[in-house]
């Protein structure tokens, strides 16, 4: 069940919703098959270097040093799926005010631009391919959570994918040249300041 563009959330939690709930359990599922990939690379390698000749070694330790990546990629996805629970069941969806685009945070990150005063921005947290799923300057982006003061769940209209979002800590200039003059909440002085 996808929402169209332009309707308004249902009212209660977001977890409430069948589309968030499924869309919750498929994020949980992805992240642990992420996680037991990799461990299973990092298992073959690891026997294998343990029985294998001098000349295979370094192939054997490529193995085991890239199977590291999804493995902690997958454990890192597993922590965050309680926090989205706790999240969507606290929380209602909500249209977020601002837009959706890829800023220079960092090789393209995806972040949520708030649209006036007293907003914070959210740096997504995705895979390149997965965070496309929003749309760049798409006309309605749902959120849950409190982005003034932690972290939210992003979502297109209907809830169907969920995307980890939280206040973006970096980059304090581009920050303050999108928010002007405005106050940015959480922000603390830096060198530049002083």
């Amino acid at each position: 069940m996808s929402a169209a563009p332009g309707q308004q959330p249902p009212p209660g939690a977001a977890l409430s919703l069948p589309a968030t709930r499924q869309a919750l359990r498929r994020y949980a599922a992805r992240s642990a098959g992420l996680a037991l990939a990799g461990l299973a690379v990092v298992v073959a390698a690891a026997l294998g270097l343990a029985s294998s000749p001098h000349a295979v070694r370094p192939v054997l330790v490529f193995l085991l040093s890239s199977g590291l990546l999804p493995l902690g990629g997958g454990l890192v996805s597993l922590a965050n799926v309680p926090r989205m629970r706790r999240l969507m069941a606290r929380h209602p969806w909500r249209v977020w005010d601002g837009s959706y685009q890829v800023l220079p945070l960092g090789g393209g990150q995806p972040a949520l631009l708030p649209a006036g005063p007293g907003g914070r921005l959210l740096a997504v947290v995705a895979w390149r391919w997965n965070w496309r799923v929003l749309g760049i300057r798409q006309h309605q982006v749902w959120y849950a959570g409190d982005p003034l003061h932690g972290p939210a769940v992003a979502a297109p209209p209907g809830g169907s994918v969920l995307l980890w979002a939280r206040p973006a800590r970096r980059f304090r200039r581009l920050r303050r040249s999108l928010a002007g003059d405005q106050h940015i909440p959480g922000d603390r002085p830096t060198r530049d300041d002083r």
